[in-house]
């Protein structure tokens, strides 16, 4: 890769740490609704919350085959920002892949 291209996807790489940077209290505030929502379901039947749970890592997984590989790259960046909501005193950074010379 030439020093132009390098250049590009390391501007595009910045662009969509930055993008999802700017997201992060939305993500905050998703996250606080989804333990809200999982918290109110303490006092459903425990085999059903497992079943749940199963249920929607098959929708997970159902989502993420139709993605390409620019919108999984985007969702990883999303995946890896979530652990510094809850610890911002360590926050976790991805690095940008690169393609071995």
């Amino acid at each position: 890769m030439d020093a132009k291209a390098k250049a590009k996807r390391s501007f595009h790489f910045q662009a969509l740490k930055e993008a999802v940077e700017r997201m992060k209290p939305e993500l905050a505030a998703a996250s606080e609704a989804a333990h809200g929502y999982e918290d109110a379901d303490t006092n459903a039947d425990e085999g059903y919350s497992d079943f749940a749970r199963t249920a929607e890592l098959g929708f997970l997984v159902e989502a993420v085959s139709g993605l390409c590989g620019p919108h999984l790259a985007l969702l990883c960046e999303i995946a890896y920002s979530l652990p510094d909501l809850h610890s911002p005193h360590e926050p976790h950074h991805h690095q940008e892949k690169t393609k071995p010379s």
